[in-house]
C-alpha cells in the first residue's frame, strides 16, 4: 500500500517520485497463531517511470512494482522499472462471482432458469460498475 508520495527534481533535472510502500507479511508463529508484520520500503521512480508513478501512486492505493532492491545508508530502497495497479482484489471478486454462478447452476432444477438468474446477476453487476452517476456519488462521499 502506497503512502506519502513526493515529487522532486535532481540537480541534473531528472524528475523523481518517491513514496513509502507498506509490505505486509503474514505467517504462522511457533504456537500456530496467525500473525502479520508490516515493513516499510522507500520506492524511487526516476525519469520516465516518475510520470507513471505520479498517476498511480496515491495514498492508500495498492501497486505492483517491477524494479531492483538496493541499500542506502542502512535502509532498503527500491528503484522501479515500471509500476502497475494491483488488480488482485478485482480478480478475487471475479472468482467469487464464478463460484456463485456455479452454485446457482448446481442447485437449479432447470438449466434455463439458472442461466436467466446468472444473466440477471451479471446485468445488475454491469450496471453498478458502468453507471457514471454511481461512480460520481461514491467519489463525492469519500
Amino acid at each position: 500500500m502506497v503512502g506519502s508520495p513526493k515529487s522532486y527534481q535532481l540537480n541534473s533535472g531528472t524528475q523523481v517520485v518517491s513514496f513509502t510502500l507498506k509490505v505486509r507479511e503474514t505467517f504462522t508463529d511457533k504456537e500456530g497463531r496467525d500473525c502479520e508484520r508490516d515493513s516499510y520500503v522507500v520506492v524511487e521512480n526516476l525519469g520516465r517511470c516518475s510520470d507513471r508513478a505520479l498517476s498511480l501512486a496515491k495514498d492508500g492505493h495498492r501497486v505492483m512494482i517491477d524494479g531492483y532492491v538496493r541499500t542506502e545508508g542502512g535502509k532498503i530502497k527500491v528503484r522501479t522499472y515500471t509500476l502497475y495497479p494491483d488488480r488482485s482484489l478485482e480478480t478475487l471478486s471475479y472468482l467469487e462471482g464464478l463460484k456463485k454462478a456455479i452454485h446457482i447452476m448446481k442447485e437449479s432444477r432447470n438449466v434455463h432458469s439458472a442461466i436467466k438468474i446468472v444473466q440477471h446477476l451479471l446485468e445488475d453487476q454491469w450496471k453498478n460498475t458502468t453507471d457514471p452517476t454511481r461512480n460520481q456519488s461514491q467519489q463525492t462521499s469519500q
